[in-house]
Parts: structure tokens; sequence; C-alpha cells
């Protein structure tokens, strides 16, 4: 995966001890960006956090495992 620019770039969390929605947490300092309509610490965007739930799964799980 290639990033174009710094605006591609979020942070999130993964806790592979802990089950479902719990796994994968939305937080960090680099998601505060008022100048794209962030302002907390937490990914504000539903179709962003999709995405990174999919890229999350596909790079980072079994198989046979989800976030859902």
């Amino acid at each position: 995966m290639r990033v174009k620019n710094k605006e591609d770039i979020w942070g999130a969390n993964l806790y592979p001890y802990k089950s479902g929605d719990e796994r994968l947490e939305y937080t960090s300092l680099i998601n505060i960006r008022p100048g794209q309509g962030n302002l907390g610490m937490e990914i504000e965007n539903e179709s962003l956090r999709k995405k990174i739930q999919i890229m999350t799964e596909q790079l980072l799980l079994k198989n046979n495992e989800s976030l859902a």
C-alpha cells in the first residue's frame, strides 16, 4: 500500500486479545485534523473507519478471524 500524502495517514489501535468491536479503537493524536473536519482524537468519518477495519482484517488477522 502506498501513501500519497500525510492526509492519508490515520491512527488506530488493535487489541488482538479482545473480541468483536472492542478489538479496534480509532483513537490517536494524529487523528486531530481540523482542516479535514476531524476535531478530536477519534476518527469521526464512518466510511474511513470501515476502510480501516477492512485493511486491518486483511493485513493483521488470520483468515478465519474478523472484527465483526
